[in-house]
C-alpha cells in the first residue's frame, strides 16, 4: 500500500490506529483494519493534495454509539494533528460508518466466549435452521480458527428478518443443549 501513497507511513499509522483501539478496549480484525487504513489513506491523499472530497449523500446510521464517536474523532484528530490535515465532513462520515460496523468491544468477546456451543455448531445451526449466511473464520486465515464471520448490511427490514433468524436459530441450539467445548 506504501507504493500508493508514498507521503503516508502506512504502518505507523496502522500501528497508531490499532495501539487507540486496544486502548480503548476495541478489537478490529486484520482485513477489517486495512479497509480502514486503505479508506484514511485515500483521505489524507484528498487532504495532502487538496483534492476535494466526494460525498454520496448518505447518512451514517443512527446506531453509532457515543463510545464509537468518541474514538472514532480521538482517532481522527490525532491523524489530523500527525499530517496537518482537516478531514471533510464527508470524509468523516464515511470513516465513522467503517469504524461504527467492524469495531467489537473487547468485553462482549468475553462474553461470546462463554457460550457452550463450539463455531462449528453455531454455524450449522445458523445455516440450516436459522438460513442464515456465515462462513467459518478460517476462510480469513489462521487467526479466524474457532470464529464465524458474517456481512450484516441491506434495508433495515432485511436486518431484523436476519437477527430474528439467528434468534431462532440459538434458541435451537439451546433447546437442544451445548457441547463441552
Amino acid at each position: 500500500m506504501n507504493v500508493y501513497f508514498p507521503d503516508i507511513d502506512i504502518k505507523e499509522l496502522r500501528a497508531a490506529i490499532d495501539e487507540r483501539l486496544k486502548r480503548e478496549g476495541f478489537f478490529i480484525n486484520g482485513y477489517s483494519l486495512s479497509n480502514l487504513i486503505l479508506h484514511i489513506a485515500i483521505a489524507l491523499e484528498r487532504c495532502l493534495n487538496r483534492f476535494p472530497a466526494f460525498d454520496s449523500g448518505y447518512p451514517v446510521a443512527g446506531q453509532t454509539t457515543s463510545e464509537v464517536d468518541r474514538v472514532t474523532e480521538d482517532i481522527l484528530g490525532a491523524i489530523e494533528e500527525n499530517y496537518l490535515v482537516t478531514f471533510s465532513e464527508a470524509d468523516r462520515r464515511s470513516l465513522k460508518l467503517i469504524l461504527s460496523t467492524c469495531l467489537v468491544d473487547v468485553d462482549s468477546l468475553e462474553d461470546a466466549r462463554r457460550v457452550p456451543f463450539t463455531s462449528a455448531e453455531i454455524q450449522d445451526a445458523l445455516v440450516h435452521v436459522g438460513r442464515v449466511g456465515i462462513m467459518p473464520g478460517e476462510t480469513y486465515g489462521e487467526g479466524g480458527l474457532g470464529y464465524l464471520r458474517m456481512c450484516i448490511g441491506g434495508p433495515r427490514s432485511k436486518v431484523e428478518e436476519g437477527l430474528a433468524r439467528m434468534k431462532m436459530a440459538f434458541d435451537a441450539l439451546y433447546e437442544k443443549g451445548g457441547s463441552d467445548r
